[in-house]
């Protein structure tokens, strides 16, 4: 699943914002495009050209800082060996443009001699 590293860390939490949501309605249709909880369906329409991922990066972004915003957030991305490559290039881009605001991002890789193995399902 194309982001899935983002959608097993968020989409329980963005539950309650199916209906209501604080950021833009062009920044909360790119979020549906990824997130289940927010959409309503499985069938997500993930954007695959530059500029679509540029908005769909820009979005999450906006959504943590939100997530933020009300005493932090400390959000554990663990196994990123085994992430898909969307979600790689999402954590690059938030390792190089940081939300605002009190959010921490732990990512963890193992090494590639680790014996840990990734599990697809």
């Amino acid at each position: 699943m194309p982001f899935g590293v983002f959608v097993d860390a968020l989409d329980d939490v963005l539950v309650q914002y199916r209906t209501c949501h604080p950021w833009s309605e062009e920044q909360a249709q790119w979020l549906k495009a990824v997130f289940p909880a927010l959409s309503g369906t499985a069938q997500l329409c993930v954007p695959t050209s530059p500029v679509g991922r540029y908005h769909l990066f820009s979005a999450v972004r906006a959504l943590l800082e939100h997530l933020g915003s009300d005493g932090g957030l400390l959000i554990t991305l663990d196994d990123l060996h085994c992430a898909d490559e969307a979600s790689m290039e999402l954590v690059a881009h938030l390792v190089r443009h940081p939300p605002a605001g009190p959010v921490l991002m732990v990512l963890h890789i193992a090494p590639a001699s680790s014996t840990t193995t990734c599990r697809t399902c």
